[in-house]
């Protein structure tokens, strides 16, 4: 039976759990790829989701998977585009052409095949029994063994060539400050600038800078605080200058 002919998705749940790539992911997006799974389990070719023409309404092709998808799931656009996003980026999922891909699944589906045609090969050779070959069934354990161990050599190969570059390729996730974290880091560094400001200007780019993501915060904070010029309070004034210029019985 074909995978996508199955009632149930097979989710390796220790590889699942363990996956380094999906740990960086966030709840949402790991949400919306178990949805997204569920669907290729059931697509003509496994695996895969299919852009037809019809739906290709944007420039940016990542828009219209994310159009496509949000009539078959109960998330908005928004939700499922921010989603895709992080995937594409982490390398869980991958657009080749007009198809939105999940390799794994793709893996699967192949060894599948491999192991359907030789178990097919055995049952026709033991069919043929006593006709053409006196040692079919033999021929058959030999043949699906044989076409089995080369479809688990592949896959286990491409795995570890796989978790090689993962580990080489993907860079550190850039986590977005919290208002209370930029204004910690100006005060230690003595900067003047309004913490509220810097936030809602980078969040409402999207935390990129110029057309590129943003790999520091602090580094966009030292540019903003040079490009504006304010000046940093590099001589503070002494507690004690302070606290001789107070007015008899103010509270220090």
């Amino acid at each position: 039976m074909a995978l996508r002919n199955q009632p149930y998705l097979p989710l390796y749940v220790q590889d699942f759990l363990t996956d380094e790539k999906l740990a960086e992911c966030s709840a949402q997006s790991t949400g919306v790829f178990i949805r997204i799974m569920c669907l290729m389990h059931k697509s003509e070719e496994y695996g895969t989701i299919l852009l037809r023409q019809n739906q290709r309404q944007s420039s940016r092709q990542i828009e219209n998977f994310a159009n496509k998808l949000a009539i078959h799931l109960p998330y908005p656009p928004a939700i499922i585009l921010s989603s895709l996003e992080e995937l594409l980026e982490l390398s869980i999922l991958s657009i080749d052409g007009n198809k939105l891909c999940q390799k794994r699944m793709i893996r699967d589906n192949a060894l599948s095949e491999q192991r359907a045609i030789a178990g097919k090969r055995g049952a026709d050779a033991t069919n043929n029994r006593g006709r053409e070959k006196p040692n079919n069934s033999e021929d058959f354990a030999d043949d699906f063994a044989e076409a089995t161990d080369s479809a688990n050599t592949e896959s286990e190969n491409e795995n570890i060539n796989e978790t090689k570059t993962t580990k080489k390729s993907i860079p550190k996730k850039f986590i977005k400050p919290t208002i209370d974290e930029i204004n910690s880091y100006c005060l230690e560094n003595n900067f003047t600038l309004n913490a509220d400001k810097f936030f809602n200007y980078y969040e409402s780019k999207g935390w990129v800078v110029g057309k590129s993501p943003m790999k520091s915060w602090q580094a966009a904070i030292r540019n903003w605080v040079s490009n504006n010029n304010p000046p940093p309070i590099h001589n503070p004034i002494p507690q004690e200058i302070i606290t001789n210029n107070k007015p008899k019985g103010a509270m220090i």
